[in-house]
């Protein structure tokens, strides 16, 4: 076979031999394409990434920044006065009221002395903190306090959820971290029992009975 002149030929620097036109400029994206029409390989036909799972606009870092600059200027208030308590409180909704954003978690922690989010969990679900005992030394009141507010919480977010209005990924995230739900399958297991009523007793000792080489049976004890 021969080749003209003026045509460039290849050699490949691995074989040391002419490369086969065929194979040298293969396009793997084309042929991708062709098997996946739909896919555009940019991330953006996943429901997280890309746009799809957050959709920042010019002076949102602001207003997050902004809300978490108030809440770390919080004064300390006395945790054991109910009234200071109740105050902070609604002071926390109405920083999230007037920047228009979700309250967290974490900022209801931020608010009441900067708490840890362990802490707060462990307060709303009356589990042990530390040497203080399996509940909280708070007052009662102050915790029923809390845990309103924690309640206030999830009810916003089933509303959003039932309102389309949270990403269902970061809503299933909130329930499960937050609000201690969780998937789960169930199995009952039912023991499978017969009617003993007309065991022979004789006949289940008759078969574990060990027989001998001349045919007869141990002698019982």
């Amino acid at each position: 076979m021969t080749r003209n002149d003026d045509e460039e030929v290849r050699i490949s620097p691995r074989t040391g031999k002419p490369i086969d036109k065929r194979y040298s400029h293969v396009d793997h994206t084309k042929k991708a394409r062709r098997k996946y029409p739909n896919k555009a390989h940019n991330g953006k036909n996943s429901p997280v990434i890309g746009m799809n799972g957050y959709n920042l606009s010019p002076g949102d870092n602001n207003k997050i920044t902004g809300v978490s600059v108030k809440l770390f200027n919080l004064p300390a208030i006395d945790m054991d006065n109910p009234e200071e308590v109740a105050k902070r409180l609604e002071e926390y909704f109405m920083i999230f009221a007037e920047a228009d954003m979700k309250p967290t978690v974490a900022g209801l922690a931020m608010a009441l002395n900067a708490m840890s989010r362990t802490t707060l969990l462990a307060i709303v679900n009356d589990k042990q903190l530390g040497s203080d005992g399996y509940k909280s030394s708070l007052p009662r009141s102050v915790t029923s306090l809390i845990k309103k507010a924690y309640k206030i919480m999830e009810n916003s977010w089933e509303l959003y959820m039932n309102s389309g209005k949270l990403n269902p990924v970061t809503g299933i995230f909130l329930a499960k971290n937050n609000y201690g739900y969780r998937d789960q399958s169930e199995y009952v297991v039912t023991p499978k029992t017969g009617d003993t009523s007309e065991v022979n007793p004789e006949e289940i000792k008759s078969r574990y009975e060990i027989p001998l080489d001349n045919g007869k049976s141990l002698p019982e004890k």
